[in-house]
Order: structure tokens, then sequence, then C-alpha cells
């Protein structure tokens, strides 16, 4: 056997063994929470910005390496998806989840490069549709931390996150 293929048995045998142990479910749990965070910090940062707290450029720009960080975040997610042989949910659905918090910081992105672009006279206006988005930004952070651990409250923050 060549050392290229004792190396990649050798990586498929610790691959095999993590799944088996619930280690690459801790993983991709921890990836989803890691991306959530990712969303929570933006909906404070529009937050920050709707009430006046923080600029518009500097908001744009930590906003941006929030965004950046979320979708690495993302990728190596959607890469450990592809080699899993068991999710604490269905891989699809781990998917959708990550996809649509992804949908959320972008949209979030957009608000807030608008707002540098176009420099309104207030956002007076939005500022309690922020303040409530923060709140609700963080209830699925709250929940995917609590996936490897359906005894820990999982079913109250499900249904908070849902409302």
């Amino acid at each position: 056997m060549t050392p290229r293929r004792t190396a990649a048995l050798a990586h498929g045998v610790t691959r095999l063994a993590r799944d088996l142990t619930g280690q690459s479910s801790k993983e991709l749990t921890a990836l989803v929470a890691e991306q959530s965070a990712c969303t929570e910090r933006g909906a404070r940062l529009v937050e920050q910005l709707a009430s006046g707290q923080l600029a518009s450029g500097e908001a744009r720009a930590t906003m941006r390496r929030l965004e950046h960080a979320g979708d690495a975040v993302r990728a190596k997610l959607v890469g450990l998806l592809g080699t899993v042989l068991a999710t604490p949910i269905d891989a699809e659905d781990l998917f959708r989840l990550s996809r649509s918090i992804d949908d959320v910081l972008d949209n979030l992105r957009d608000f807030v490069r608008e707002v540098d672009l176009y420099h309104p006279a207030s956002l007076e206006l939005e500022s309690p549709l922020a303040r409530a988005l923060a709140v609700g930004a963080a209830r699925p952070h709250q929940t995917v931390e609590q996936l490897g651990n359906p005894r820990a409250g999982a079913p109250r923050a499900r249904l908070a996150a849902r409302q």
C-alpha cells in the first residue's frame, strides 16, 4: 500500500471514529452556532447603527468582516456536511438552516451598505425594528447551542425561536 493510500485510510478511520462517538455532530452544531452568532452580532450592529451609537462607515466595515466570517463558517459547515455519516438533525435541514442564517446576515449587510451609501437623515423609524431584530436573532443561536443536548431546554428554545 502506498503512503498516500495509507494516509487516506487513516483519515477515513479517524472520520468514522468521530462520527460514531458523536464528535462530528458536535462539530456541526458548533459551526451552525458560530454562524448564528455572526448573524446575532450583525443584528446588534444594525441596532447600534439605527440608534445612532455607530457611524455608518464604521458599521459597514465591521459588517463586512462579520459577513465574511459568517460565509467562512458556512463554507466549513457545507464541506463537513458532505463527509459526515450522522448529523444531529437531517443534513438537508441543517443545510437549509445554515442558508437561512446566511440570508439574514446578507440582508443585514445590505441594509448597512445602503445606509452608508445614502446617508438618510434619520433612522428613528428603523430603531424599534432593529431592536426587535436583534432580540430575535439571538433566539436561533440559543436553540442551535442546545441541539446536542435535547434535555437542556431545547423545546422551550425552539418555541421561542419560532415566535
